[in-house]
């Protein structure tokens, strides 16, 4: 579903990879500017400003003479990406424990809720989009705005090979459920060390189970 506040080349490129969420583009696959021009039917002028925004994202790499491929990371990659993440989480989780509204945290539990049944009707891919929706809205909680566009640098590449990898394996993702209701709660709560810890063991968890993935053969 594409978002229609963006420029046109932003709703190709967040189309891509929802595309590629959905496993219907394959990691390591080139992307071919003629077949999205007529997927889309858009001019190459917006395939080519869209397939820079994935670049920016980490999301496409685009070799001199042989084309634009979709990223596949590397186990050291996500560990380091993960890594950045997590710092950031534990900052910005922490000013959410502190300086988070009534209506914040209503917001918050409607859009874990919401994830929560859509996973449990299946439908993985509004699931994953409403996962995404709840981590910016914890980063916009913050009161720091423009650390989400950093969020938004840091995720997309690991979240788009999380749920791919998952989702092409059918491994349940429960602990990405249970772990959105463990913070909603550890942020009514207002305590900073338990938010900071239930975000950590999230964060771990998923990775952790990234990790495996890689480790065991090739998406």
């Amino acid at each position: 579903m594409m978002d229609f506040s963006l420029t046109l080349s932003a709703q190709i490129a967040e189309a891509i990879i929802e595309l590629i969420s959905q496993n219907e583009i394959k990691p390591c696959s080139r992307l071919i500017e003629r077949d999205l021009m007529e997927r889309f039917k858009v001019s190459q002028t917006v395939i080519r400003e869209a397939r820079l925004l994935l670049e920016s994202k980490g999301v496409v790499t685009t070799i001199p003479r042989k084309g634009s491929y979709v990223n596949h990371p590397s186990g050291a990659e996500l560990s380091m990406l993960f890594e950045m993440r997590k710092a950031l989480d534990i900052f910005v989780i922490g000013e959410v424990a502190l300086h988070h509204t009534a209506q914040d945290m209503q917001e918050l539990q409607e859009i874990s809720s919401a994830a929560e049944k859509a996973y449990q009707k299946k439908d993985l891919t509004q699931f994953f989009r409403l996962s995404k929706d709840f981590h910016r809205k914890i980063y916009r909680c913050s009161g720091f705005l423009c650390l989400e566009k950093i969020y938004d640098s840091l995720t997309t590449l690991t979240d788009l090979f999380h749920y791919n990898a998952h989702t092409s394996r059918n491994i349940e993702l429960e602990d990405d459920v249970i772990g959105h209701r463990r913070i909603c709660d550890a942020i009514e709560s207002g305590d900073v060390e338990r938010c900071k810890q239930v975000v950590c063991e999230h964060i771990e968890k998923v990775h952790s189970s990234d990790l495996k993935i890689i480790s065991s053969s090739d998406v």
